[in-house]
């Protein structure tokens, strides 16, 4: 309001008054690009600053890879996960537009471990071997001395006499790569 009360020679004058609107004021995100991480990351957090000073939000774009809470992402599954940051503004400021940052869930090492085999006598019984895998994925066996022992499943039946040598294998899957293989010898007495 704009007023102007006058003088010994001027009346006041009738109060004019201009109305403008105060608009919500406009709001962006910084969200940092986040590196590659490989499947079995431990949960890791993430952030972002508004330049309204606002609290950012966080929610993933790809559930099936990684998942968020609050702050913290969470790997499901090798991929490609997608996190959206987000700021929903307030009565003074407009929500911002989202921002999304991707990195790839890369499949993870593993390693295999099987321990030494005894030596045995031929003629003696089929065995069973075992072994694991870091990954916790199922072990597969198999024979690299076929005219001295075999291997079915993880029985080995000693053939000849000689020197036995049994391979553990891990394919991986889609979010653990191969396993090196391990393989353990041992002699096949008379």
């Amino acid at each position: 309001q704009a007023t102007q009360a006058g003088n010994t020679n001027w009346a006041a004058a009738t109060p004019v008054n201009q109305s403008f609107q105060v608009t919500k004021a406009s709001q962006t995100i910084t969200f940092g690009a986040l590196s590659n991480q490989a499947f079995g990351t431990a949960p890791f957090t993430v952030s972002a600053s508004a330049s309204s000073g606002l609290a950012v939000s966080f929610n993933s774009q790809t559930p099936k890879v990684c998942a968020v809470s609050g702050t913290t992402v969470t790997l499901v599954a090798a991929g490609t996960c997608t996190i959206q940051a987000t700021q929903a503004g307030n009565t003074n400021w407009a929500a911002a537009t989202p921002v999304n940052q991707t990195f790839q869930v890369t499949q993870a090492s593993q390693t295999i471990t099987f321990g030494a085999l005894s030596n045995r006598a031929f003629g003696a019984a089929p065995f069973t071997v075992s072994a694991t895998a870091s990954s916790g994925l199922t072990v597969s066996f198999n024979s690299q001395t076929t005219k001295v022992c075999t291997v079915s499943g993880t029985t080995v039946t000693l053939v000849a006499v000689g020197t036995c040598t049994v391979q553990a294998t891990q394919a991986g899957n889609a979010n653990w790569a191969a396993a090196t293989p391990v393989s353990q010898s041992f002699h096949v007495q008379r």
